[in-house]
């Protein structure tokens, strides 16, 4: 998966901690493997014959081995149902019990605790994640409505700016082209005509261009963030031993 995306939310998570002093942060866990992941989108599109969730389950294994206790995915189209729904079977048959938390569950959850106000929500994401109708299901369980582009859209705009072999994000590690960023406005003006009043950054990638708390009047809803929360507020239910190492379970696994 991106190894960009995992560096942030790491930096995420130690960001969201409450901490005076080092001692007082998270045992923090990041394993990138991203040559054994195949690509989320291109599977869920049958452009790939490999599921993507076997990889992931077998690293989420070796971070419980390594002392892991709660674990979180830096990619949200690896939580398409197709996907996600087998890591958590390979898991149970491995008998693991390491905490896997939902990344789009958890940026549903924020913004009803943070934006209770807030009822349309605009949604950029990965082809995959879009296909998949993810943030769809989660956004309307949570009483939210979801606003999502035209698939021409969709693929012609949003998706490009990941994944595009010459500008996109993925293909650009060293900085963000200006290509991406007159795509990004050109999404964000979509959004803000339909009604958005907040956008959800779909894909973990977009977290790393949009740092803004608000855009056009719209809150920004950083799907890292969301997910860091989350680590750190789960952990401060793991109860630590009283000789900590890297196997009592309370580390975090990224």
């Amino acid at each position: 998966m991106g190894p960009q995306a995992g560096a942030d939310l790491l930096h995420e998570v130690t960001r969201l901690t409450p901490a005076s002093k080092d001692q007082d942060h998270r045992d923090v866990i990041l394993m990138s493997f991203p040559s054994h992941i195949t690509d989320r989108t291109a599977y869920f599109e049958g452009y790939s014959a490999v599921n993507p969730a076997y990889a992931i389950s077998e690293i989420l294994l070796r971070l419980e081995k390594a002392g892991a206790g709660v674990a979180g995915l830096a990619c949200n189209s690896s939580h398409i149902p197709a996907i996600f729904e087998v890591i958590l079977d390979q898991l149970q048959k491995h008998r693991s019990s390491l905490k896997l938390l939902n990344m789009p569950d958890e940026t549903c959850r924020h913004i009803r605790e943070q934006f209770p106000h807030i009822t349309k929500v605009g949604v950029l994401s990965t082809t995959g994640t879009y296909k998949a109708g993810t943030y769809y299901r989660q956004l309307e369980g949570c009483g939210l409505q979801p606003i999502l582009p035209s698939l021409t859209f969709q693929q012609e705009v949003v998706h490009r700016m990941i994944y595009d072999e010459t500008y996109g994000i993925k293909a650009c590690a060293t900085g963000i082209t200006d290509k991406v960023y007159n795509w990004l406005d050109e999404a964000l003006t979509y959004f803000k005509d339909a009604g958005a009043e907040a956008i959800i950054l779909g894909c973990t990638e977009f977290n790393l261009v949009l740092k803004d708390p608000e855009v056009m009047g719209m809150k920004v809803i950083n799907s890292n963030a969301a997910l860091a929360r989350a680590l750190v507020r789960e952990t401060e239910t793991i109860e630590e031993p009283a000789h900590k190492n890297l196997k009592s379970g309370f580390s975090i696994g990224l």
